[in-house]
């Protein structure tokens, strides 16, 4: 959002459960006409017949396409009536999790010519300390804020599970993959849609080179910010849920509280007088 004043026709979608209906290629995606949240309920065995031909979407090394990627793998259909910005959030329960996902403009508006416009793939270094890389597992999906629109395998020290929001056009359609890596038993996939707004959330730039460090994060109460120079102008500090709405705020403490939330990622905003920092920051469950 561009800012809190602002007036947007927004959509809180209710939850809905059960088994997904077989949605393991894009010709039988899940239509969500009407942006319902969907709590998935794995189904073991789970197993693709269809190659959607978009293993050069994603660069480095496939995400669809081959026989592994085939596998736990749930399509999504997105038809917007409207403009503007689209995210989501994928999460669970169970602990490590690690969904990856990639989502795709149809420009037919099926899945004959699918373009690749978000990429997914970050998770554990393997063999490396959890610390290196328990950033990149967790809650992931499109987030306020964001500026990367992929992360491939591993996780690299740029990468926070989370890329950029989708503006799209009235009339165009999506698809999202959710490749279910971990073996979740059980995934929630939580949409947020706010009409007419071009998914700029400050007219300052967002850099990947950090004034701050910020920790725990994981963190059951308390975020803390350490500053990495004498110089470093900190005004404000921000936490926005998935949904873009400002939770809290501080401007005269190096600290923002999160007992009071509910468990889930969160998007961190440090002001500086010259830039933005952005976190994604998760609650543990209490």
């Amino acid at each position: 959002m561009k800012n809190l004043s602002c007036t947007f026709a927004f959509f809180l979608f209710t939850i809905i459960s059960g088994y997904s209906q077989g949605n393991f290629d894009c010709s039988t995606a899940v239509n969500v006409e009407s942006f319902e949240n969907i709590e998935v309920l794995v189904i073991p065995n789970a197993e693709g017949v269809e190659d959607e031909n978009v293993l050069e979407e994603c660069e480095v090394s496939p995400f669809l396409g081959s026989s592994e990627w085939e596998s736990q793998t749930y399509w999504y259909r997105y038809s917007f009536e409207a403009a503007g910005c689209f995210t989501f959030m994928l999460s669970s329960d169970e602990e490590m999790y690690d969904l990856d996902f990639s989502v795709y403009r149809a420009t037919t508006n099926d899945c004959s010519e699918l373009t690749s416009v978000r990429c997914m793939l970050s998770g554990e270094n393997v063999g490396g300390p959890s610390d290196e890389w328990i950033r990149c597992v967790g809650p992931t999906g499109l987030m306020e804020g964001e500026v990367d629109t992929e992360e491939l395998q591993g996780c690299e020290e740029t990468d926070n599970n989370f890329l950029a929001p989708l503006f799209v056009e009235a009339g165009e359609v999506y698809y999202l993959a959710v490749k279910n890596f971990s073996l979740a038993d059980v995934f929630l996939l939580e949409h947020s849609f706010i009409e007419n707004s071009s998914c700029t959330s400050s007219s300052q730039t967002v850099f990947n080179e950090k004034r701050s460090v910020i920790y725990p994060n994981p963190t059951n109460d308390r975020i803390n910010i350490e500053l990495q120079s004498a110089h470093a102008d900190l005004q404000r500090i921000e936490l926005f849920n998935i949904q873009g709405q400002l939770v809290n705020f501080e401007t005269k403490v190096r600290y923002i509280d999160v007992d009071d939330l509910i468990p889930g990622a969160y998007h961190l905003k440090l002001h500086f007088n010259d830039r933005v920092e952005s976190y994604k920051v998760i609650k543990n469950n209490d």
